[in-house]
């Protein structure tokens, strides 16, 4: 059998685009629900088997693969647990497919590098240019487009505004009140987001995407932190009107993304760390 396991938008996004290109292959599909919504996609698909991630659902595939059942698997990194991580080890090919910042990093986060299989192929998006050192000598294949990432929900409307997108990277003492009117995407995780003493109107990324709402922009300025929100709205086309404060811990590791901002006048660079 072939499986996947997917537990975000962006490697769900590579893998659909690789099942469109390989439509003739048949596939169990893997996908964490909270993260990952089926809305638009034919579910009743004959070559594709879409299966909520749960302890139990692991358990059974990692029984398939000790005896053999799994000819090739495709996952977005090695931070699988260990349940998961049997089903790598025995998995007769393994395959990789782009979940996020680690194909720009130059040491990946999520990877464990001696675990890495020559044979193995990264499958991630056409625009990049760029890529970690890690992935030199690595075969890879860009199937999917940036652009499919950006989410179908509406744009919050900011007329030239402060927007502050919280995400890694970010520094607190350098975001000060502003004169005109500030807002705020909170972190995903209540467990990262920041205490601010500041005077933000919060927008909810349930009903508003944090991309549509950058793109959509035409006066003002953002601050942002190291996130996939940042490159997709590079390459979706920002407004040359809006600046763009990019704070980044570690911009060693992170030298594509300095290439990849030095590209556009109007985004400006800061090194946090």
């Amino acid at each position: 059998m072939t499986l996947a396991i997917s537990l975000n938008k962006i490697s769900f996004t590579v893998l659909q685009s690789y099942m469109f290109q390989n439509n003739s292959e048949k596939f169990i599909v893997l996908y964490d629900k909270r993260r990952i919504g089926l809305n638009g996609i034919k579910t009743n698909n004959n070559n594709v088997k879409y299966i909520k991630i749960n302890r139990l659902v692991i358990i059974i595939f990692a029984l398939l693969s000790l005896i053999g059942k799994v000819d090739k698997l495709f996952i977005p990194h090695h931070i699988l647990g260990r349940i998961g991580n049997i089903i790598r080890f025995f998995a007769k090919e393994v395959h990789y497919i782009d979940d996020g910042m680690d194909t720009l990093r130059n040491r990946p986060k999520n990877f464990d590098l001696s675990k890495y299989d020559e044979n193995s192929i990264y499958y991630t998006f056409k625009e990049y240019k760029y890529f970690g050192k890690w992935l030199q000598n690595k075969k890879i294949e860009q199937v999917a487009t940036i652009k499919d990432l950006v989410e179908d929900k509406p744009a919050y409307q900011i007329d030239d505004g402060f927007l502050v997108v919280e995400s890694p990277g970010l520094s607190i003492e350098s975001i000060e009140q502003k004169n005109k009117k500030m807002y705020l995407f909170q972190h995903p995780s209540p467990l990262k987001q920041i205490k601010w003493e500041r005077d933000f109107e919060l927008i909810d990324s349930k009903k508003y995407s944090v991309e549509n709402t950058i793109l959509n922009m035409t006066k003002g300025e953002i601050y942002i932190g190291e996130t996939m929100s940042l490159i997709i709205s590079i390459y979706c086309g920002l407004s040359n009107d809006v600046k763009i404060v990019c704070q980044l811990n570690s911009l060693s590791n992170l030298s594509n993304v300095k290439k990849l901002v030095s590209e556009h006048k109007n985004l400006e660079i800061v090194d946090t760390s």
